[in-house]
């Protein structure tokens, strides 16, 4: 048992180290990923703006209800400029984000 986890704590370090050197390698590739993630979170919030009219078709939404859908249509809006915001923020890092960061950006 002893040995597993040493054997483990080994393993581990060692990951660790080979991580912290592939991210110092990381940050050339990161500056052309910018064009393509913003294709990226375009055609994301092109996606929302389908699926609003996919929505209001399906749902046979009435005049009398397109207030109370125009209220909510912007939320989804809203929902997926900032999920496209973030999307973009995350590319941006490119390969330099730690575990943490990856965490903190999925909460």
């Amino acid at each position: 048992m002893k040995k597993t986890f040493v054997a483990l704590a080994a393993l581990l370090a060692l990951s660790t180290a080979f991580a912290q050197s592939s991210a110092l390698v990381a940050p050339a590739g990161a500056a052309g990923a910018s064009a393509p993630a913003i294709a990226h979170a375009q055609a994301r919030e092109a996606r929302v703006e389908q699926r609003i009219s996919e929505l209001h078709a399906k749902l046979k939404i009435t005049p009398a209800q397109d207030e109370q859908w125009n209220k909510f249509a912007d939320v989804m809006r809203d929902n997926g400029h900032t999920m496209g915001e973030l999307y973009r923020q995350r590319i941006a890092l490119g390969d330099n984000t730690s575990a943490l960061d990856d965490m903190k950006q999925t909460v």
